[in-house]
This record gives C-alpha cells, structure tokens and sequence, in this order.
C-alpha cells in the first residue's frame, strides 16, 4: 500500500484519538479506512495514510470547490455545522454542571462532540485539496491565457487581503503601546486571546511576556503601522485589479473569489 506522510506535529493521545482519528472515521462527509500515526520523539508523531485513498478525497474535494454553486453552499453548510459545534462545546465547558452528571450523561454529551466536530473537519480539509489539485488548475490555465500577466495575478489571488487574528491582535497591542494604555489594556487582551497558542492538550496559552515579544523589536511602532495599513491597501487594490481582468473568464474569475 503507498503511504502518503501529511504532517510533523505535536502529539498528545487525547487529540490523537479525538482529532486525527476521528478526522477519517464515520466521518459524514468522507471516510479514509486506512491512515496511522507513528511517533517521532520529543512529543511529536508523523500522520500518514493511504495515498489513492487521500487523492480520492482530495478530486472529490476539489469537484465541489469547481462546482458552480460552491460558494452558496459551503456558506449554508458552515453555518450549520459552525452552529453544532458550539452548542455541544458549550454543554461540555460547564463544570459545576458536569460534576452532577451520570457517567451514561457525559459519555452522551462527549458524543454530542464528537459528531458535531466530526462534521465541521469539512472546513478543515477543503483548503488542503485547494492547494492540491485547484491551485495547479489555476495556475495552469492563467499560463494559458495571460502569459504575460500569469504571475501577477496568480500572486494577487493567492496573497491574504485579510489580517488573520494574530496579526490583528498583534497590530492591536501596538495602538495600545503608542496610547499609552498597554499596561492597562493588557489584562484584557491577555484574556481574550491568549487561547491562540492553544493546539492541543500539550500547549499552553499565550502569556503576557509571549505578547509583549511581539511587539517589542519594533522600534517605530507609528511608521510600522501605517506601513501594515498601505501594504494590506496594496493586497486588496491588487486582488480587485486582478479579479477585472479574469472577469471574461467565469471559471477562473469564481476561483479567484474562492
């Protein structure tokens, strides 16, 4: 049987079991039968499963993402399942209740979990079969069309016009230094997002010297600022620039959006 190694990561049994496993089993979306984790020393193990089966998944995948409703549909589906797991997190994050219950209870409320969780790896696995089998596609076919323009927009297409939430906190933390109102601040930011060093059950949160780490290598923290500010104006001027010129070709121009 050809295996496929996807990942190096920190390893706990807990999330091995509850995560990795379950990503592939019963799952209600797809289902790979045959994949395994080996340890790799120092708290970390190698993930891997069978490639025809992972190649399968990821064609079908992709299909979905070149389908013409795609969009619509992943929203509506999101919503569902973001909306599921929330409920059962919620009914698993309440100690003083838990306390109380039968172990028949818990086990049934851990299930609840499981199964919401189980639906929601959807999103999880989507981008992998982007950057697997959508990407090349695209790249290809920009090559085709727009020899001379390929690269720029490939690159205006697949750079994030978005701040992911590290970033965002970290820009965050660097108005409340320029303020003046770090120290105060801090107590809450700290609360707020310290749970983004959070992976599985052998990371901690993030601490306030973690925070005050990123922050303090910056020595022009206004000039820093406005630099972040006219680069993601950049990105986003770029993005649309390049979504005008596929508009002529529809395929590409969802894909672009996707």
């Amino acid at each position: 049987m050809p295996w496929i190694k996807l990942w190096n990561r920190k390893h706990t049994l807990q999330h091995d079991y509850f995560g990795r496993c379950l990503w592939f089993l019963d799952n209600p979306y797809y289902n790979i039968k045959n994949f395994m984790t080996v340890s790799a020393g120092k708290g970390k193990a190698d993930f891997y499963c069978d490639r025809r089966e992972w190649d399968e998944l990821m064609s079908k995948m992709a299909q979905e993402v070149f389908s013409k409703n795609y969009l619509p549909m992943v929203r509506k589906r999101f919503v569902i399942d973001r909306d599921l797991i929330l409920k059962a997190a919620r009914q698993v994050s309440r100690p003083s209740e838990l306390k109380i219950l039968s172990s028949a209870k818990l086990f049934e409320r851990y299930e609840q979990l499981k199964k919401a969780y189980l639906r929601y790896t959807y999103f999880f696995w989507t981008p992998w079969a982007i950057n697997q089998v959508v990407v090349p596609w695209f790249e290809k076919e920009l090559n085709k069309r727009f020899s001379h323009q390929a690269g720029e927009i490939f690159k205006a297409v697949t750079t994030p016009v978005k701040r992911t939430l590290m970033d965002a906190q970290r820009l965050m933390l660097l108005s409340y230094k320029i303020r003046g109102i770090l120290k105060e601040k801090m107590e809450s930011h700290l609360q707020k997002y310290q749970w983004l060093g959070v992976y599985s059950l052998a990371d901690q949160p993030l601490t306030k010297v973690d925070f005050l780490r990123q922050i303090q290598g910056i020595k022009y923290p206004k000039q820093f600022l406005r630099d972040q500010k006219q680069s993601l104006k950049a990105r986003r001027s770029a993005f649309q620039k390049a979504l005008r010129v596929l508009k002529e070709y529809p395929k590409l121009l969802k894909l672009a959006e996707i």
